[in-house]
């Protein structure tokens, strides 16, 4: 599976819990097992914010959490980090996107090909991309238009915005 990581949380010792956001929209739960002792080299990929692709191992078809046995980076923010403000803003699109999504069943065929809320990944993907895009473009940027542009796409996605033709104003 490939997903953007919304949520991570300390699981006992040394393992993780992550909310992935999937590329149709729904998210799931994974617990990365191992990732905060320090013995995996791509520890650092499951931040929040990054996309991963992830390889499940064997789970029961009643669990809701699925185990990852391996996982790798596919794309994420360098520069959000070190600026308060992005990294705040990318924080509450996150958030956003967490409290929309709804919970995914990867045993269930049906629910696995169902792309209804598909643009919700687009819209979180592109808002985490323009907004390490504008950051390493110009360090002073300004973080509420590029929070204002995400609420924009996700209003249209969502349905919304009001229909242009008619509209009078």
């Amino acid at each position: 599976i490939e997903g953007i990581v919304l949520f991570k949380a300390p699981y006992k010792y040394n393992h993780v819990m992550v909310k992935l956001l999937l590329r149709n929209g729904k998210k799931v739960t994974v617990a990365f097992y191992g990732v905060r002792g320090g013995h995996k080299k791509n520890a650092a990929a499951c931040e929040i914010g990054n996309m991963l692709a992830v390889v499940l191992g064997q789970t029961n078809k009643n669990v809701e959490i699925y185990q990852a046995r391996e996982w790798s980076l596919i794309w994420g923010h360098q520069q959000l980090r070190h600026r308060p403000t992005a990294f705040y803003a990318l924080c509450f699109f996150l958030e956003v996107i967490n409290k929309l999504a709804i919970e995914e069943n990867l045993h269930d065929v049906l629910s696995v090909e169902d792309q209804e809320s598909k643009g919700l990944f687009i819209v979180l993907s592109n808002a985490v991309f323009g907004l390490e895009s504008a950051v390493i473009a110009h360090p002073q940027t300004d973080i509420y238009g590029q929070t204002l542009l995400f609420f924009c796409k996700l209003h249209h996605y969502l349905g919304i915005s009001p229909r242009i033709d008619s509209c009078v104003f």
